[in-house]
């Protein structure tokens, strides 16, 4: 009996932690599929992928990069949404798109994301955006609340000393948390 394949959408090491494992069990052979052009600067997508890359070895992972990130095509289909949740919508759509294509290239039955793993994220929006692609690919998409093992990918990369990023990726994200990060320090 051939074993069921699946593609992870991988945007960082300890966000894969659950998804592997969890996946695994349940008799998958994941692959891994990194495709984050959302994410800057340039020297935080190299730290992000190189810690993706030595965890997918300790854990026989194999892993796809995306060498042509399209960053252009990608911030172009942000016109006008830089604001509001419709801007996450939209950087998950593309990704979980280009996820789903690459599925189907490489004939995977399946296709998932570890975007699933954060409880800071919509879930439920994710498994929405998720099926769209799915239905535009012809490749099905795997949903499964990930989040409930936050906690211990928090642990596990802790342990391991995983690079543990402070923001989603991009540049609005990183203002954001900045901004939010000086309002919480009140000079005295």
């Amino acid at each position: 009996m051939k074993s069921k394949t699946i593609l992870l959408h991988v945007c960082c090491a300890p966000c894969m932690i659950v998804p592997l494992e969890r996946l695994r069990k349940q008799s998958f052979q994941v692959n891994g599929f990194f495709y984050n052009p959302n994410i800057e600067p340039k020297e935080e997508l190299e730290k992000r992928k190189t810690n993706v890359l030595a965890y997918s070895k300790r854990n026989d992972c194999a892993m796809f990069f995306d060498q042509n990130e399209n960053s252009e095509q990608f911030f172009a289909a942000f016109a006008g949404k830089l604001e509001g949740p419709e801007r996450c919508h939209t950087c998950w759509y593309f990704r979980l798109k280009k996820t789903a294509e690459h599925a189907k290239k490489n004939n995977a039955d399946y296709f998932t994301t570890t975007l699933l793993v954060s409880p800071y994220q919509d879930g439920e929006k994710i498994r929405e955006i998720g099926e769209k692609a799915a239905a535009e690919t012809g490749v099905m998409f795997h949903y499964e609340n990930f989040s409930t093992g936050y906690q211990q990918a928090v642990q596990i990369s802790r342990l391991e000393n995983m690079y543990r990023q402070k923001y989603c990726g991009c540049k609005l994200s990183l203002a954001q948390r900045q901004a939010a990060k000086k309002t919480r320090i009140k000079p005295s």
